[in-house]
């Protein structure tokens, strides 16, 4: 409900219930080695945090094209919504306000 982690991508809140429009969580692990903090407000996005504990590739499914900065650096999205990086050891990705357009 709040994170899916399934054949190699994490997909924030696929499946928030209308019951809980807003919230806060941290700490969630993910397969691949990915802990997440996610803050939503009126059932959509506000914030993603997601630190690398390895080397594995980071891709980020979210239904909406966001803001992703890695150490300071904006990361493209891909044409299906997915942002997709390489990650080392402690890296952090920032996952902004929802924007109304992707990046190019």
């Amino acid at each position: 409900m709040l994170v899916q982690s399934h054949a190699g991508e994490v997909n924030l809140l696929p499946a928030l219930p209308d019951a809980r429009p807003d919230g806060l969580v941290t700490g969630l692990r993910t397969r691949g080695g990915f802990t997440v903090d996610i803050s939503w407000k009126n059932g959509q996005l506000e914030k993603a945090t997601v630190f690398s504990t390895g080397e594995n590739i980071c891709r980020v499914r979210y239904r909406k094209a966001l803001k992703v900065t890695a150490e300071g650096v904006q990361v493209k999205q891909t044409a299906d919504g997915t942002i997709e990086s390489g990650a080392k050891p402690e890296m952090q990705y920032e996952l902004g306000t929802l924007l109304s357009q992707r990046f190019d």
